[in-house]
């Protein structure tokens, strides 16, 4: 029987040396120092938003975790509300076969519907 071996064995522990003490010790004048926040991810408490007015295009649109904390519940019920993004367009182009078809969104529409209420 082989001897069963624990992911312990792979890493040794580091020992502490106590007797270490930093080089520069650091006074509480200079330890003030003012951060700026340059990150974008962090200023995001300024991005505003209307719930009427949010981009249906989900490459367009700013993510959830963009929104305000307290506000990402409610940015995503008016997404959920709005439903998935469909592009309705005039005309589709005819495909290149012996038979050329197109799209008809009529019949997408009709399936949905099917979906909705079964």
């Amino acid at each position: 029987m082989k001897k069963q071996i624990s992911i312990y064995s792979h890493f040794k522990r580091k020992t502490v040396d106590s007797s270490c003490s930093p080089s520069n010790p650091i006074d509480a004048e200079t330890a003030n120092v003012e951060v700026t926040n340059t990150s974008k991810y962090l200023g995001c408490s300024s991005l505003l938003f209307d719930i009427k007015n949010l981009e249906r295009d989900s490459g367009k649109r700013p993510q959830i975790w963009e929104y305000p904390v307290n506000q990402r519940d409610e940015v995503i019920r008016a997404y959920l509300e709005m439903g998935p993004y469909q592009i309705h367009l005039g005309k589709y182009l005819l495909s290149d076969e012996k038979r050329p078809r197109r799209f008809q969104f009529s019949v997408l529409l009709g399936c949905l519907l099917q979906l909705v209420l079964f």
